[in-house]
């Protein structure tokens, strides 16, 4: 799910842009809620004063102890919202949904055609909610979506979205997919949504949390390709030494700050420093990968810029499904990519082999991509620029 500010943006350019909305005062604040046109008969329950109610004080408490937006926060959130019964779940999928027997009798009713309600909570990352009720008919589903946002240690409901979701898939793995239809160059905050219902195993989360997650698939190819630690093939280290370097420092890499055209040297120890404590490779194969100049032991640095920044929304997020012990002290992980813009819990799987080491740090050893003729094409990818493309688009820069 979107952040407040992409939630109440939109909001506001959708209401300025149609000028189909109607306008109601909220019962807590009296400022005027923005709701928009559909059917307007499943309105649901409003719960925000008890979701207030029952979450405020975790709410306060992360506020006051520089917590909120994290994980603890958020499960504390969905734990007591669950022991009251809510069906709910985080925006990031990264834990289990509480109650989810609803949520798949209401899928249920779907496929069957039989009429029924649901009411599901998100709990966002910044401490606020997405309230949806759904109501389906004759395999028909209709969706009202609440935005509740904290306002003087009350939820105030600021946008109301009604709609027919233009695809609603239940899925294998356990995931529910829908989304809302937008005219081409448009999109919202509830334009592609995606919850998984079916509970996963504590120990895959972990493991995706701590190996997988944090590079991801954004502005790099480690889980995209096939490479092993005989045969880097096309792995871009430069890319990967942007990523390593931040989950290190906690800050950027301070050569990509230059999106001008701009060439920095990196010191031989500062680069392979990077590299080689995630990856078990030698120096000379390093430097055959990328720019070396060994007249003054510095590697060549090309930021991305404007013309290979890539993508970085709406791209798929991994999720580990199962993993499996070697013999050599490695371990061998499964992992889904779902993405969620195109409705699929599983764009492509891939087979990633991690080798722990004993100071706690660990190696990346291999990936394979499972072959698949339902696999997508990494699209949101761009390679960065060769030496050549590059002299072509910054022959001005001196």
């Amino acid at each position: 799910m979107n952040r407040r500010k992409l939630i109440a943006g939109i909001a506001a350019i959708i209401f300025v842009l149609t000028g189909c909305r109607g306008a109601s005062k909220d019962p807590l604040t009296g400022k005027e809620a923005i709701e928009s046109e559909g059917n307007q008969q499943n309105q649901g329950e409003d719960v925000s004063i008890e979701l207030a109610e029952l979450c405020k004080d975790i709410y306060q408490q992360s506020k006051k102890n520089k917590t909120l937006g994290s994980l603890e926060t958020v499960q504390k959130m969905v734990n007591r919202l669950g022991e009251r019964g809510y069906a709910v779940v985080d925006q990031d999928n990264q834990l289990n949904m509480e109650n989810q027997e609803l949520v798949e009798a209401f899928c249920k009713n779907v496929a069957e055609k039989q009429d029924a309600e649901l009411l599901l909570i998100i709990v966002l990352n910044n401490g606020e909610f997405v309230q949806f009720n759904f109501n389906t008919k004759e395999g028909k589903v209709d969706v009202s979506a609440k935005s509740l946002f904290w306002q003087e240690n009350e939820l105030v409901n600021l946008y109301t979205d009604n709609y027919q979701p233009n695809t609603w898939v239940f899925s294998e793995y356990g995931y529910l997919f829908f989304d809302k239809y937008y005219m081409a160059g448009f999109s919202g905050p509830y334009d592609h949504v995606a919850v998984r219902v079916k509970p996963l195993d504590n120990i895959y989360r972990e493991l995706n949390r701590k190996y997988i997650l944090p590079i991801g698939y954004h502005l790099n190819n480690l889980f995209t390709i096939d490479w092993n630690e005989n045969e880097y093939k096309n792995l871009n280290f430069y890319d990967l030494f942007d990523i390593l370097y931040q989950l290190k420092f906690s800050t950027y890499n301070p050569y990509s700050s230059d999106y001008d055209g701009k060439i920095s040297q990196i010191p031989k120890t500062e680069f392979e420093g990077i590299i080689m404590e995630n990856f078990k490779i030698r120096s000379q194969i390093l430097q055959e990968k990328v720019k070396y100049m060994d007249s003054n032991s510095m590697y060549e640095y090309r930021p991305r810029g404007l013309y290979d920044c890539g993508s970085d929304t709406e791209i798929p997020y991994p999720e580990v499904i199962d993993y499996e012990n070697q013999d050599d002290g490695t371990i061998e992980l499964t992992v889904n990519a779902v993405w969620p813009k195109m409705n699929l819990e599983t764009a492509f799987q891939h087979k990633v082999v991690i080798r722990p080491l004993p100071d706690g740090k660990f190696q990346y050893v291999s990936n394979q991509v499972i072959p698949s003729e339902n696999n997508v094409e990494p699209t949101w990818y761009v390679n960065r620029l060769t030496e050549e493309e590059w002299k072509e688009y910054y022959k001005t820069i001196k």
